[in-house]
């Protein structure tokens, strides 16, 4: 006999402040591409799009990405007890949100080259940006900031 289990609130909880910190990082690139899309039309004849692509793909990547990184966050969560946890999370995560930023500046035709880009770059910062962050939220909490709210 086999029962469904239903995700429990735990788990809903995980997902939640992964999904918003998720959301957060991507609407920071997504502010931040807007800025320098901004900036690149009134500063000379190049616009935005000859040097990087589409907008809105761009944006889409983000939020999307962002999205994606999000839900791994949550989803890995209980490993990040530990140094190594938190260092796989981190690159997972990364590798998430560049391959996002990937597939909106060349579509679907990384090269091999483009694969081992991401991926050697998502295993220096992400490991690296994960262990800052997880420092900078453990001495938000113990100050007692708003980040009890997603625990």
């Amino acid at each position: 006999m086999t029962t469904s289990r239903k995700p429990g609130p735990r788990l809903r909880a995980r997902l939640l402040s992964g999904v918003w910190f998720g959301f957060g990082a991507g609407f920071l690139l997504a502010a931040w591409a807007v800025i320098v899309s901004v900036v690149s039309v009134i500063s000379g004849p190049e616009d935005f799009r000859e040097i990087i692509g589409p907008l809105l793909p761009i944006l889409a990547a983000y939020l999307g990405g962002g999205l994606a990184m999000g839900i791994v966050l949550g989803l890995l969560r209980p490993i990040s007890g530990s140094w190594f946890g938190i260092s796989l999370i981190g690159f997972i995560a990364c590798f998430v949100m560049m391959a996002a930023i990937g597939f909106a500046v060349a579509g679907f035709s990384f090269s091999t080259r483009d694969w081992g880009f991401i991926s050697v770059f998502s295993l220096l910062a992400g490991p690296l940006t994960a262990i800052r962050v997880r420092n900078e939220v453990e001495k938000m909490k113990e100050e007692g900031s708003w980040f009890e709210l997603f625990e």
